[in-house]
């Protein structure tokens, strides 16, 4: 075998038992791309460990691509520290083209870090958290924002869409957000532009992002026609349906589908927020 890659977009806590000793057994590899998720580990997955646990058993590889991030809980705080930069230096002299990575911090000394080829082919790319710097990704469509504490906030999200122009396909995912964690937006510098992004689907437990999304004065999204969203969020940010600032990212939205439960009746202004909606139902 002279080419393999591995793709999996759910976490591993496997990578160390069983993914590397599969590699390291593939000696005759030219090309190797991994796009993994990986738990549990001590430390992060940088150049150092590439070279030393991989590379170095495979004596005929000419291309290699990766996209992995690895989420590690550590004992030293010394190493929970570790910077960018760090990460970074572990790939200065690659002979694989350029490789862009960032460290997310959280509490307890659990932190994150993502290292991903440049320039990125990939089309779908999953698992960018707050610690994300920016760059400019123009192959990938679909892209999902995931953070197990922090809030994105708006300058994030501009961030976001400069990085990735032509996204067509974007989910944004956190997880509970603790109390003590300051989830206020900061001031707006200027209006998010996803040109592209026909398809949003938001998984939370708060409205900040349905806020974030649908007032037209924070985010442009004129073919947006798929939405999947909390009702209960939309009710509320849409001031049950009569909120002028919320119509014009909702206006050619023709797929509409709830992450809870809701009422099959809906409110009389409901339409005027989804008139795609009603041409939906008379076909």
């Amino acid at each position: 075998m002279k080419s393999f890659s591995l793709s999996s977009y759910w976490d591993t806590s496997e990578y160390d038992n069983h993914i590397l000793p599969l590699i390291r057994q593939m000696i005759y590899l030219e090309e190797l791309s991994l796009y993994l998720d990986v738990d549990d580990r001590s430390t992060f997955i940088d150049g150092i460990h590439l070279k030393n646990e991989i590379f170095i058993h495979l004596p005929n590889l000419q291309r290699f691509t990766c996209n992995i991030v690895t989420n590690c809980e550590f004992m030293s705080n010394e190493m929970y520290m570790q910077s960018n930069n760090d990460i970074y230096r572990t790939f200065l002299n690659w002979p694989y083209g350029q490789v862009d990575c960032y460290i997310s911090h959280y509490p307890n000394n659990v932190a994150q870090s993502h290292i991903f080829s440049v320039p990125c082919s990939m089309t779908d790319i999953y698992r960018i958290s707050y610690g994300f710097q920016g760059g400019l990704y123009r192959h990938a469509r679909r892209l999902k924002l995931s953070d197990r504490i922090y809030p994105f906030k708006h300058d994030f999200f501009l961030r976001i869409a400069r990085a990735f122009p032509f996204v067509t396909h974007l989910t944004v995912l956190n997880h509970r957000i603790p109390d003590n964690v300051d989830e206020s937006n900061d001031q707006r510098t200027s209006i998010v532009e996803f040109h592209h992004l026909i398809s949003l689907t938001i998984h939370f437990q708060r409205a900040i992002y349905v806020e974030q999304f649908l007032v037209d004065t924070n985010t442009h999204l004129p073919n947006l026609i798929d939405l999947t969203i909390s009702y209960d969020n939309l009710v509320t940010v849409t001031k049950n349906f009569t909120r002028h600032a919320t119509r014009r990212n909702c206006s050619k939205v023709q797929t509409l589908k709830f992450t809870t439960s809701t009422i099959t009746v809906h409110p009389k202004d409901f339409y005027l927020h989804f008139p795609c909606l009603v041409s939906a139902l008379n076909i």
